[in-house]
């Protein structure tokens, strides 16, 4: 009698259980998320967006996001959003997150195709004036240094290099990786002072102000109103990279923002392609953008806040500030407080896209000064960098909870089952409490002999570690 009730007290646990696993799964997965705002960018925007995620199946913030990259890399030093006083420039550290397979590189390469072009252009114009100049100075006539090459895109480099770059290109770069771990894992590897003089490099240049660098043969090089973005991807398997070491307590964390969708999914092939018109558009726009020049002696153009988006801006502003003050944990404060910039960062982005548009119906190759001049930041920008703004703090916390443990680095479905199980259990228990919400034996049996998430006592006996 005593073992039919110790039999019927577990089948009672282990159906308990089963329940709440199904109750955890369905809220987990009706938790409201924050959903990409497409409607905020301008309409041939939008069009190429949807476009391109309806027959390529990515997710619609992997192009947003390299959108909004690109616009401002291209913009660079020219421009700068002034809020009480302090420049903003449109530097942003961009990361697409997303499994294999899902289609990150070719939207990255869609997207930064116009850069490249440009590229290509100011390395014909480079050869041009290199030649000219040996060609003078094989006359003797040639005055001063060999022309600098202008860059905008840089690709494997070293420290060093992004200093000698910066140093003859005003406007800016843009660091394109297509897999970011590997930018993060090269830190130090060519510095003479190692990885933490080339973190604290990155630290700095994301807030677009200036640099100096002291070596010992060479002198001091001083970099004046730095602009340096940075776009690549990762997966969520090699996440926890952008924590390593000091980099969750320093702020280098907190400076990137993270596209980074609940359930991509691979769609089947589609025979059909975008419209090409897309592409022309694109470049058409980035163009544009990459045409504006900055104010007299290259200083960055001021574009000022509307009222109304002032007065958007400080009530964000304000709210953010409240849930800081009411955060205590020091990274998510961190990431918190880098909205305030990324705000005014996204809007000037936006507004600056939204007027290239308008230049491309008046059918512009370059963008005239006295057109440059009538760029406002306004209400509709600001409005949607705020929305914006909330999908990337959401992602950037959802980073940040993947990296507090491997538990939380799991699937949606594998994590509640992991935090269903009992303190000990045995496999048959596991693989039954998998059941409930299809989980695989498979799977299962996969998971089972992870040490960072198990501990085996036993011959088919487990306890969980978080």
């Amino acid at each position: 009698m005593g073992l039919i009730d110790d039999n019927a007290m577990i089948q009672e646990q282990l159906d308990h259980r089963k329940r709440n696993l199904r109750q955890a799964v369905a809220l987990a997965k009706a938790q409201k998320k924050v959903a990409f705002p497409v409607e905020v960018f301008p309409v041939f925007c939008q069009e190429m967006i949807q476009a391109y995620a309806k027959i390529f199946g990515c997710a619609t913030e992997h192009y947003g996001l390299s959108m909004l990259t690109v616009a401002g890399a291209a913009a660079g030093n020219s421009l700068r959003v002034v809020e009480r006083g302090n420049a903003h420039p449109a530097i942003m550290y961009s990361v697409i997150v997303d499994k294999p397979s899902t289609g990150k590189s070719p939207i990255l390469e869609t997207c930064i195709s116009p850069l490249w072009a440009l590229e290509k252009k100011y390395a014909e114009e480079h050869r041009q004036a290199y030649e000219e100049y040996t060609s003078a100075a094989r006359r003797g006539e040639a005055v001063g240094d060999p022309p600098p090459r202008k860059e905008i895109v840089l690709g494997d480099f070293t420290v060093e290099s992004v200093y000698r770059v910066l140093n003859s290109n005003h406007r800016g770069v843009i660091i394109f990786r297509d897999e970011l771990s590997g930018f993060l894992r090269g830190m130090g590897r060519y510095a003479k002072s190692g990885g933490n003089s080339e973190e604290a490099f990155w630290l700095e240049a994301w807030t677009g102000q200036g640099y100096k660098i002291n070596r010992r043969n060479e002198g001091a090089l001083f970099l004046g109103s730095i602009f340096c973005s940075i776009l690549g991807t990762t997966q969520p398997g090699v996440i926890q990279e952008f924590a390593v070491g000091s980099k969750a307590l320093n702020g280098f964390l907190a400076r990137f923002l993270f596209s980074f969708p609940d359930d991509s999914q691979k769609l089947e092939h589609k025979n059909d392609k975008p419209a090409p018109i897309f592409r022309e558009k694109w470049a058409w726009m980035v163009q544009l953008i990459a045409s504006i020049q900055p104010d007299d002696l290259n200083q960055p153009h001021l574009v000022q806040l509307s009222v109304k988006a002032q007065q958007l801006y400080a009530e964000f502003y304000n709210r953010n500030a409240e849930e800081i003050n009411q955060c205590d944990d020091e990274v998510t404060e961190a990431i918190l407080g880098k909205f305030d910039t990324y705000c005014l960062r996204i809007a000037l982005a936006l507004e600056v896209m939204s007027w290239a548009e308008e230049w491309m119906k008046m059918g512009l190759a370059e963008v005239p000064n006295d057109e440059r001049d009538h760029v406002v930041v306004g209400t509709t920008s600001m409005q949607g960098a705020i929305k914006l703004c909330r999908y990337f703090r959401a992602t950037a916390l959802k980073v940040v909870n993947r990296l507090s443990g491997p538990a939380e680095a799991l699937p949606l479905l594998q994590r509640e089952w992991y935090k269903s199980l009992p303190d000990e259990f045995t496999r048959i228990e596991a693989v039954e409490i998998g059941k409930e919400i299809k989980l695989s034996e498979a799977t299962i049996g996969r998971l089972l002999p992870r040490n960072d998430l198990f501990k085996r006592h036993r011959q088919g006996v487990y306890s969980r570690i978080y």
